[in-house]
């Protein structure tokens, strides 16, 4: 089984627990990149067709099928969260290895993890295709005074629209810059299980 990570410093890991948060984006790895760029030379030669852009991620992945998207539609995976938050009682704490784990999630095996989340959809977009209804599936809510905020930071900074304050929110989580980049991201739906 597989994990996958969300911030908690964003309030990302709190949103997905409560089931407020039902999408991510993940930007497309400079190892895949570098494949589908081959891909595409490949092609090419092949069939003189120039594929670029969305176009040519989709054929690759889901046409000619070369490599799955990290996860896939009905794919079950672990949530990761430190051994220490799940950690209920000394006697519970045997059950949990020591080490990197306790402190940080990147470290902890998936079959101890509590909650799990399943894949309902799959796609591939530029990041700046997201729609309103995308950034409040990504954990962005409106505000009583019509301002935006990240639904699980309480120290959240207020936005004029969900999609400012994603912009926001992806330039914090994948580095400054990402958003006016517009890398070509995987789009993922899904729902808490458990």
């Amino acid at each position: 089984m597989k994990k996958i990570c969300f911030s908690e410093q964003f309030g990302l890991q709190q949103a997905v627990l409560d089931r407020i948060k039902t999408h991510t984006r993940r930007v497309i790895p400079k190892s895949m990149l570098e494949r589908i760029s081959k891909f595409q030379v490949e092609y090419y030669n092949a069939t003189f067709d120039h594929l670029t852009g969305k176009e040519l991620f989709n054929h690759y992945f889901f046409t000619e099928k070369m490599e799955n998207p990290p996860f896939n539609v009905g794919e079950i995976v672990a949530i990761a969260q430190k051994y220490q938050d799940i950690c209920k009682s000394e006697e519970n704490r045997l059950q949990f290895p020591d080490g990197a784990g306790w402190k940080n999630k990147m470290y902890v095996r998936p079959d101890l993890m509590p909650h799990h989340i399943q894949f309902k959809n799959v796609w591939i977009e530029n990041l700046q295709d997201i729609t309103e209804a995308g950034c409040i599936a990504e954990g962005i809510r409106k505000a009583e005074n019509g301002y935006c905020k990240i639904a699980c930071m309480p120290e959240s900074p207020t936005f004029f629209n969900p999609r400012f304050a994603y912009a926001w929110l992806i330039d914090k989580i994948s580095g400054k810059g990402t958003w006016d980049n517009n890398p070509i991201v995987f789009g993922y739906e899904f729902e808490r299980i458990d």
